[in-house]
């Protein structure tokens, strides 16, 4: 019998991975052992090429409680990039329902926020190797299409931003930015949560210096509609402020509408501005407003 591929082509790679991943009496040794091989023959394999009906099994197992809720770290880190790979190879379809979806993405997200904490990190290559998964084969787009979709990009972005201020590798951050512009793009707006989320960087003490704005700064392409929402978002929450006279603000806080900081879509500029007076000219969209300077 003639296998296919999920393009209807002749298959020439199989799956040769047939181990049981689940079960009792597997050792974490042994089970992390295995799972090391299982991410190295799909991280090989050719989305053109594979024969999807090879990975059944080893789709099934990857999202085991015993998996996924397991104690050791490297377990979960290969884990995760098995179960990223496996998306590569069925994308643009998904192999799992909606509920498994759910597990799988905060799953990985999880694994990102506890492990990208340096380069010298254990397990530093397997999440970046599902960052970079998540950043190029844009898998993170069905998270849109989830019931609780709302409160998964909630947790991204606030995921992100908690990494962002760790300082990490300029290539990390594009990889985040990447995945948060695929969510951008995908959902037709912005849930209110997700801009109070973003909201909330421009409290910051000095949000100029912010490494959360500044990333969004420089990665996150201007888009009228969210930051026009966040505008708004921010206006309400000044005039609130005004009314109750919360010393949330910094003393030297003015209106909100007059830091729109600007920036040319074709600026070259690699840094954000300052000040409120190094406004970008040109044809340009509003990126952020700083809600006080330094």
């Amino acid at each position: 019998m003639v296998t296919q591929t999920r393009g209807g082509g002749q298959a020439t790679q199989k799956l040769s991975f047939h181990e049981k991943l689940a079960g009792k009496g597997l050792t974490t040794d042994a089970l992390l052992k295995k799972l090391k091989t299982l991410h190295n023959e799909l991280a090989e394999m050719d989305q053109e090429l594979v024969d999807i009906a090879s990975l059944g099994q080893a789709r099934k197992e990857l999202i085991s409680t015993s998996i996924l809720l397991h104690k050791d770290r490297g377990v979960k880190a290969y884990a995760a990039c098995c179960l990223a790979d496996i998306l590569r190879l069925y994308a643009p379809d998904a192999p799992y329902t909606q509920s498994e979806l759910r597990d799988i993405f905060q799953f990985f997200f999880r694994q990102l926020l506890n492990g990208l904490k340096s380069a010298d990190a254990s397990y530093y290559n397997e999440y970046f190797h599902l960052l970079e998964s998540l950043s190029t084969v844009k898998s993170v787009v069905l998270v849109c299409d989830l019931q609780n979709a709302d409160e998964l990009m909630v947790d991204i972005f606030r995921d992100f931003f908690a990494l962002v201020r760790r300082d990490l590798a300029k290539k990390i951050e594009i990889f985040m930015a990447d995945i948060l512009v695929a969510l951008i793009d995908e959902c037709q707006s912005l849930p209110s949560d997700v801009l109070e989320v973003i909201m909330a960087q421009f409290l910051d003490k000095n949000p100029v210096r912010c490494p959360c704005i500044r990333f969004m700064y420089l990665h996150i392409p201007c888009y009228d509609s969210v930051w026009t929402s966040l505008l708004i978002v921010l206006q309400c929450k000044y005039a609130m402020l005004q009314r109750t006279n919360s010393s949330v603000m910094c003393a030297n806080t003015l209106p909100i509408s007059l830091f729109h900081i600007h920036r040319t879509k074709n600026s070259k500029t690699s840094e954000p501005p300052t000040t409120s007076s190094d406004n970008s000219t040109g044809l340009a969209h509003p990126f952020f407003i700083a809600s006080c300077l330094s």
